[in-house]
């Protein structure tokens, strides 16, 4: 995996993601240490029709949390039974781009 994320370019296919273990002390989600790669991708394709915009991507927890199972997903974070979270490793300008450049809506129904 490239060590630079930040340099994708609009016409990048695959978009990074990272997977963020945690478990539950006293009512608290709390970080742990991951028992495996933490970062995997999925295609932008698939990204930007699940999230059109990055509000989509901050707002529809639920929605992002499933992104687990998508794309080349290291096994064990299909896998994890324990609370987490799902990190966006890519800029988000780079990802949502041609919609702010060519000034796209974010919902396609408004």
């Amino acid at each position: 995996m490239a060590d630079d994320h930040s340099a994708m370019s609009p016409d990048d296919s695959r978009v990074t993601l990272r997977f963020v273990p945690q478990t539950w002390i006293h009512d608290y989600a709390v970080e742990v240490d991951p028992v495996g790669p933490l970062e995997w991708t999925v295609s932008r394709e698939l990204l930007l029709a699940v999230f059109a915009s990055e509000d989509d991507w901050h707002s529809n927890h639920d929605v992002r949390d499933n992104m687990r199972v998508e794309g080349t997903v290291p096994t064990w974070v299909r896998e994890w039974s324990g609370p987490f979270e799902v990190e966006l490793v890519d800029d988000p300008k780079t990802i949502w781009v041609d919609r702010l450049a060519t000034g796209t809506p974010d919902d396609p129904d408004r």
